[in-house]
């Protein structure tokens, strides 16, 4: 039986974000199901000529999740027994917009997105346009890793390391996404677009990955 030796490299990588995030969602409480999608087709139409009117294309917003619910409440009768009572409806919608980061473009997004009247809830992450070269090179890292440890642990065995046998790596999806920054829905509270400051300085995304190698010693 062929003598081996499994080694598992690891790789870390930071990475600047080059790319907005943003997240957006509307919610809505309406009596009857025609007016509860009527409302949220009039808050959807108020999102998208916000950002059309700042020069985005068709598509830019894109839709994550849509749902709509029946609402009740817990009420009490005569007899002091609590039932469920319906009282409406009421819908969640989920969106993204993502465009290059740029402080003064998100001031200009937030103010029209804040003030359309749609009343949204918004969140900002920050990401890269290319996904696919940090988690390569994360790989190509790991690999190497792992390569270094192996003839560190041969030399200290006073064996000769042998070729590859194998390579296995357990795909993991992760997001290269910052931790999320809440936005304040600031035209509740009354603050003029001079009030709001949007130049945000992200830190770089921390990524990490392994890869576990096979190798024969001889």
């Amino acid at each position: 039986m062929a003598k081996t030796i499994r080694v598992t490299g690891r790789a870390n990588l930071s990475v600047s974000p080059d790319t907005t995030v943003l997240r957006i969602e509307l919610r809505g409480e309406e009596k009857s199901y025609s007016q509860i999608m009527e409302r949220a087709s009039s808050d959807l139409k108020k999102i998208k000529e916000s950002i059309a009117a700042l020069g985005f294309k068709e598509g830019a917003l894109k839709n994550q999740s849509f749902d709509v619910d029946a609402d009740y409440e817990s009420q009490k009768d005569k007899k002091g027994n609590y039932k469920r009572v319906f009282v409406g409806y009421e819908y969640y919608r989920r969106m993204t917009l993502k465009f290059p980061k740029d402080a003064a473009r998100l001031y200009e997004v937030m103010c029209v997105l804040m003030t359309c009247g749609a009343a949204p809830e918004i969140s900002i992450n920050y990401t890269v346009l290319d996904t696919e070269s940090p988690k390569n090179q994360l790989l190509e890292l790991a690999v190497k890793d792992s390569i270094c440890k192996a003839r560190t642990l041969a030399k200290g065995a006073q064996v000769e390391l042998g070729d590859i046998v194998s390579i296995d790596y357990s795909f993991v999806k992760f997001e290269i996404e910052t931790p999320r920054i809440l936005a304040d829905k600031c035209a509740t509270f009354g603050l003029d677009d001079a009030d709001l400051d949007f130049d945000l300085d992200p830190e770089d995304i921390e990524l990490c990955d392994n890869v576990t190698v096979v190798f024969e010693i001889k």
